[in-house]
């Protein structure tokens, strides 16, 4: 059995097994044959992970809305994918996409995506209520390159890259793109994500396989390294630094588009690593699930040379 239990589940099987069992209990209903991956404290490391980057979603979503977009997550937590689907009326705004082959999805409100499409495109949005319809060619390519957009970044953040996106409005095209079925895995991590659009609030609710424990273990401070709890959480800024070259004023002023300007780094030397400008170490540059990173080759933060 796993021991993923909390103190009153253990309490309550314990009960029951001596015949104690109090009726009106206050433990909550729990399939056992379906254990979550995440404790309480793995999802709590997921909500701090992503809303300490909300900031570069706000950006991203900007750029799409023509004005600052706050986003907020309003709920993280682990879900059955057995009847996730059921209720939801066509047409809906439904991205799928893979994890390591295995299926997510994003949703999204009929109406939100209809006037984010129609900010993006220049147009009005629309007010007051009305009837879901089918996305045009020109919104499906908005919508699904936003959801896309949302979707990467939240994954990117937990370790994952998402791969074959594809925007589906009815049911015939959702089971389609379903080719592994719903059960292949039974759980995933949910995350609302709520964007405080011009046009009002929404939520984009994404559903992401392949988070486990592992996905948000730090790793442990190496022997004399330990921390007080309450310093775990304090933000630092970590860079990676190609070179850097002195100008004189006159030749900064007189620089141009197009002009090469060459560093004080060979072209083959690694990349001097940072943490608040403290040199930390060194790193070879390359790129992970599309997005530019490093490979560290020497890291000692107390390094002042």
């Amino acid at each position: 059995m796993s021991n993923d239990l909390s103190p009153e589940e253990r309490q309550a099987v314990l009960d029951e097994q001596r015949g104690d069992a109090k009726p009106g209990g206050s433990v909550s209903p729990r399939d056992f044959r379906k254990p979550w991956r995440l404790s309480r404290e793995g999802l709590d490391g997921v909500r701090r992970t992503l809303e300490r980057r909300l900031p570069s979603l706000e950006s991203m979503l900007a750029a799409w809305y023509r004005q600052d977009v706050p986003v907020r997550l309003e709920d993280v937590g682990e879900i059955a994918t057995a009847g996730l689907f059921d209720g939801l009326e066509e047409p809906f705004v439904l991205l799928c996409f893979r994890i390591d082959g295995v299926q997510g999805w994003a949703i999204w409100e009929n109406k939100a995506a209809r006037n984010a499409a129609a900010i993006a495109l220049g147009g009005a949005v629309e007010e007051g209520k009305s009837e879901p319809r089918r996305l045009s060619t020109l919104e499906q390519g908005v919508v699904r390159d936003l959801c896309e957009g949302v979707a990467t970044h939240c994954a990117n953040q937990l370790g994952l890259a998402i791969e074959s996106p594809e925007l589906v409005q009815d049911a015939r095209a959702f089971l389609l793109a379903v080719d592994a079925g719903l059960d292949a895995d039974p759980a995933r991590l949910y995350l609302h994500v709520a964007l405080e659009a011009p046009d009002g609030e929404s939520i984009v609710r994404l559903y992401l396989p392949g988070v486990t424990g592992s996905a948000t273990t730090r790793p442990k401070p190496a022997a004399g390294q330990t921390l007080p709890h309450h310093l775990d959480d304090v933000p630092l800024e970590f860079s990676a630094r190609l070179g850097s070259v002195e100008l004189a004023l006159s030749e900064l002023l007189g620089l141009e588009v197009g002009d090469v300007i060459p560093l004080d780094t060979d072209a083959r030397s690694p990349l001097n690593l940072f943490i608040d400008d403290r040199p930390a170490g060194h790193a070879h540059w390359g790129s992970h699930h599309g997005q530019l990173a490093i490979r560290i080759l020497e890291f000692d933060p107390s390094d002042e040379d």
